[in-house]
């Protein structure tokens, strides 16, 4: 339901591989990469990442770059996927 939300306000928002089994904030997660067409015209690349919470809620963070400097950035938002505390246990 979260990326059908995306997708109806980003009309270019298409999937850029198939989700992934992710791990950070020290749980499992699923980790979807999907690529539009930002503002600028240019492609970008959004990196949506999922995980549920004790309480069934969802958490999500978004990571969303030029998709010409995708590779710059991958060390930088991986450690910000891995600094995120998730207190709800």
């Amino acid at each position: 339901m979260l990326l059908d939300a995306l997708a109806q306000s980003n009309p270019d928002l298409r999937r850029g591989a198939e989700p992934q089994a992710v791990r950070f904030a020290g749980r499992q997660g699923i980790g979807n990469l999907l690529i539009n067409r930002s503002a600028t015209g240019e492609q970008e690349r959004v990196g949506i990442y999922t995980t549920f919470l004790s309480d069934g809620s969802l958490f999500y963070y978004l990571t969303i770059v030029p998709a010409d400097e995708a590779r710059n950035y991958e060390n930088t938002f991986a450690r910000v996927g891995n600094s995120i505390r998730l207190n709800d246990r």
